[in-house]
């Protein structure tokens, strides 16, 4: 019924070197020129083998010329109950991607978005974190 398009609207990672301090705002712009058409959000996360944890807590934000348009917590999983990583990749580093939501997203105004992204765990300085990134793909409707 739908998928992904070829190339995303938007990609972007953020590298995050000598770990990620709790005040430390991941932001990414997001031009919007398209209100008509829904979009598949994820969240991509990389991480390496120093990542203490099996989960990983994110404060999240929409904004928009508007204000805030949608913020909230989620709960990543990272590794399963017996601690295996459940991400891609060779080696210590382990990539995944997780769905913003759980269906398409619609912009309401032209504009620039900005999407943050803030680590809610229990560590003044959260190591093991590599990289973290947003992309944007249009979801093309198929009859």
């Amino acid at each position: 019924m739908s998928s992904c398009g070829k190339a995303p609207m938007y990609d972007s990672f953020m590298s995050i070197e000598n770990g990620w301090h709790s005040d430390s705002v991941l932001t990414f712009n997001v031009p919007v020129k398209d209100i008509e058409s829904q979009y598949y959000v994820s969240m991509n996360v990389r991480h390496n083998a120093d990542y203490p944890y099996q989960n990983l807590y994110l404060f999240r934000t929409i904004s928009s010329a508007s204000g805030i348009e949608y913020q909230d917590t989620v709960d990543l999983t990272l590794a399963d109950d017996r601690g295996k990583w459940l991400g891609e990749g060779i080696g210590e580093l382990k990539t995944m991607a997780f769905a913003y939501g759980r269906g398409g997203l619609r912009f309401t105004n032209i504009g620039k978005y900005t999407f943050t992204l803030q680590q809610g765990m229990r560590d003044t300085l959260l190591t093991g974190i590599t990289d973290v990134g947003l992309t944007i793909e249009l979801i093309e409707e198929h009859e």
